[in-house]
């Protein structure tokens, strides 16, 4: 019974703490000001809304120029070139005698003149023929005795004359040598067929038609390569002019290839002799002229 009292006021006690906690919590509610009375410094500063940036206005479309017409252009004519034909070479026969004028062949002694040996695509050397030789000074060229003495008088008289740039070319080859000239000839000319070594031996004589064989040839040219307007030079000119006076001859004179089977060669001397180069120069024959009025006035 003691323990039910004792429970009871504490009971008791419970419920008048709690009615006095909730009167004071009263008290405190109704003593805080409204938020409204107080002052506007103690208000809390509302943050103001981020500011959007103005879209700029977009611009407005241009209108697309339209495209510069370009005038066309008719593509040009090229005009149709017909192709080029090379015609084959005509073969080479064998020389027919040319007019000579009568007076001055029937007033020629041809007894009196000492017959060269005639070489050409018609009168060809043996193989085997070797002249005698003798080495030309400070060159590695060979030539029959005679003709170097003759060639240093010439080539002496043409320095004199100004033309120190002359220099020997070529001199004496051999049946061998010639064969390898001429088949190196007709392989450039391959593109002509079979007449290939015509044409060729009309530049590079075939072995054994060579007058080099006979040690008694000589090809003289400024220092450079052998070519036809060496002729159009002063020393070529020279040559032309002076060599008979030593015993030269120009043995491929221009416009002769009918007779003499080989093309203008301006560079080119063979030696017969002070007198028959003298005649051959005033009748301006070729040696093969010379043999056939020979011929002609002995029938």
């Amino acid at each position: 019974m003691k323990k039910f009292c004792q429970a009871l006021m504490v009971v008791v006690l419970l419920c008048s703490f709690t009615s006095q906690s909730v009167a004071f919590g009263s008290e405190i509610a109704t003593e805080r000001p409204p938020l409204t009375s107080m002052p506007a410094s103690l208000l809390p500063r509302a943050s103001a809304p981020p500011s959007v940036p103005e879209k700029a206005p977009l611009p407005s479309p241009q209108p697309t120029p339209a495209p510069t017409a370009v005038p066309s252009v008719a593509p040009a004519t090229v005009p149709s070139v017909a192709p080029t034909v090379t015609p084959a070479p005509k073969p080479v026969v064998a020389p027919v005698a040319q007019p000579v004028a009568a007076s001055n062949a029937a007033k020629i002694d041809f007894t009196t003149y000492e017959k060269p040996l005639l070489v050409n695509p018609w009168h060809p050397l043996d193989k085997q023929y070797v002249p005698e030789l003798v080495s030309v000074p400070n060159t590695h060229f060979q030539l029959e005795p005679t003709t170097l003495s003759a060639y240093q008088e010439l080539m002496k008289a043409a320095r004199g004359a100004g033309h120190s740039k002359l220099s020997l070319k070529s001199a004496y080859r051999s049946y061998q040598t010639q064969s390898i000239l001429h088949e190196r000839k007709v392989h450039q000319y391959k593109q002509y067929g079979s007449a290939a070594r015509t044409k060729a031996a009309q530049i590079v004589a075939k072995p054994g038609t060579s007058e080099h064989q006979l040690g008694q040839a000589i090809d003289i040219a400024n220092n450079g390569s052998l070519v036809q307007s060496f002729g159009d030079t002063e020393a070529g000119q020279w040559l032309a002019k002076h060599a008979h006076n030593y015993g030269f001859i120009l043995r491929y004179p221009k416009d002769t290839l009918a007779v003499t089977g080989v093309i203008y060669e301006p560079w080119h001397f063979r030696y017969v002799g002070v007198d028959l180069a003298t005649l051959l120069y005033d009748e301006q024959w070729t040696l093969e002229e010379y043999f056939e009025q020979s011929a002609a006035k002995q029938a």
